[in-house]
């Protein structure tokens, strides 16, 4: 009489730990990106309307990474 074993694939740590480091590194790339845009957008305006919206030029990474970051 033969047995039959089904064994169901357990979950592999490295490909675990893999995907989570790709993950991670993907979730920082398109933060970094969102502050890179705040920032350049920002830059993009002149004093006069920084001034308008309450900001600073000393301001605007605190702002972009608060933007990115924190929200």
């Amino acid at each position: 009489m033969a047995n039959a074993v089904s064994v169901a694939p357990s979950a592999n740590p490295v490909v675990a730990y893999v995907r989570s480091a790709i993950s991670s590194v993907q979730e920082y790339l398109a933060r970094r990106a969102e502050y890179n845009k705040t920032v350049s957008e920002l830059q993009s305006l002149s004093n006069r309307e920084l001034a308008d919206l309450g900001l600073s030029r000393a301001s605007i990474s605190s702002i972009a990474y608060e933007h990115a970051y924190l929200k």
